[in-house]
């Protein structure tokens, strides 16, 4: 118990510096990004099922330190999820960030990035690698489930729906979802169209709505107005 509390502490500390964008030293930057390292703290994650303080803790600092990387190519915890795949099935990581997804919930508050959809967003950029490394077909549809969702519930003008565009936009590139395993079809058409007739629409959300629509014919109905 009080190696896991020196843990806790540890985890704490090292997320409340990152999350100050402050620099790092070169050398504590290279002990953070080891793939040794980060594969202990998914260990840390996936063994200890019963100890929600330390699992959030260590999810927290994940999460923080993943806004550190701009490139999913070049970003380490991306690299360590695919390198240890075979080892580890990161189940109870991605089943607590879907969870913590579906109520909306960004457990570091970070003001200008939600940290979980940059996460997901990370896991689909490297041509969906990573996200077929760690993800179930299941987990991909409950995803889009819960971007129809939000998506629904927002107005055409709420900023945050860019987000959540991009990130469907993402999810469907990786062509994981299909025509015939794509959930809440008719809701996403609804959200199309509500984007795409509005006047105040944001002029991203349109532009992604269009290249979704372009790529995905089978999500495009005969009353969108395209290209607009």
């Amino acid at each position: 118990d009080n190696a896991k509390s020196t843990v806790i502490f540890a985890l704490r500390l090292l997320t409340d510096l990152l999350l100050t964008n402050e620099l790092f030293p070169v050398h504590s930057y290279g002990q953070l990004s080891n793939c040794v390292f980060l594969k202990s703290i998914f260990d840390l994650i996936e063994n200890n099922g019963e100890n929600d303080e330390l699992i959030l803790t260590a999810i927290k600092f994940i999460l923080s330190f993943n806004l550190r990387f701009d490139s999913p190519h070049e970003n380490p915890l991306m690299l360590t999820l695919l390198a240890v795949n075979e080892q580890l099935s990161c189940r109870e990581l991605i089943e607590r960030l879907i969870l913590l997804f579906n109520r909306s919930v960004d457990p570091i508050e970070c003001k200008t990035t939600n940290s979980i959809m940059k996460f997901f967003s990370d896991l689909f950029a490297d041509q969906a690698a990573t996200s077929d490394a760690v993800l179930y077909d299941s987990d991909r549809r409950l995803i889009v489930e819960i971007i129809s969702r939000e998506l629904s519930d927002r107005a055409t003008t709420d900023e945050t729906t860019t987000a959540y565009l991009s990130l469907l936009d993402l999810i469907l590139r990786s062509q994981s979802i299909t025509s015939e395993t794509c959930p809440r079809i008719d809701e996403l058409q609804t959200v199309f169209r509500a984007h795409l007739y509005a006047e105040n629409c944001l002029k991203k959300n349109r532009l992604i709505i269009n290249d979704i629509l372009r790529q995905h014919y089978w999500l495009s109905t005969n009353d969108m107005p395209f290209y607009l």
